[in-house]
Order: C-alpha cells, then sequence, then structure tokens
C-alpha cells in the first residue's frame, strides 16, 4: 500500500463544505472498485511550522489518500 498527499487551494468562491462532500461520495466510489484504502479527511494546512519544509508549496488545503493497487 502506499499513500499520495495532495496540496490545493480552492478555487475563489468554491465551498470547502461542498468540496468535502464530493471528495467522500469519490472516496466512496474509488472503494468499491477497490482503488483506495481510506483517506483522511481534507485539512487545513499549518503554515510556518518549525518542520514545515515545503516553502515552495504555499497550499491552504491537503488530503493524505492511502491506496490499494497491487495489494489484496
Amino acid at each position: 500500500m502506499f499513500q499520495m498527499l495532495s496540496c490545493f487551494d480552492l478555487k475563489t468562491g468554491e465551498d470547502i463544505d461542498v468540496l468535502q462532500s464530493a471528495y467522500a461520495a469519490f472516496v466512496d466510489e474509488m472503494q468499491n472498485a477497490n482503488l483506495v484504502k481510506n483517506t483522511q479527511p481534507i485539512g487545513h494546512c499549518q503554515r510556518d511550522t518549525p518542520m514545515d519544509t515545503g516553502h515552495e508549496r504555499d497550499h491552504e488545503y491537503f488530503v493524505v489518500m492511502s491506496c490499494a493497487i497491487g495489494h489484496k
């Protein structure tokens, strides 16, 4: 199993609650197809922490998805 980290921003006027609902439906479909094991909730990035090494990526949100491809 491997994990994928996605960092992103929303377009102006987009609603995070709408995205979270759509993301949950997407993950359900991917789980039913045995492509995704699980995912964490969409998180809000904490900028300027001592351990932040991704200064070139200044995104507002992130999500981590665990994929099942190649694993039974």
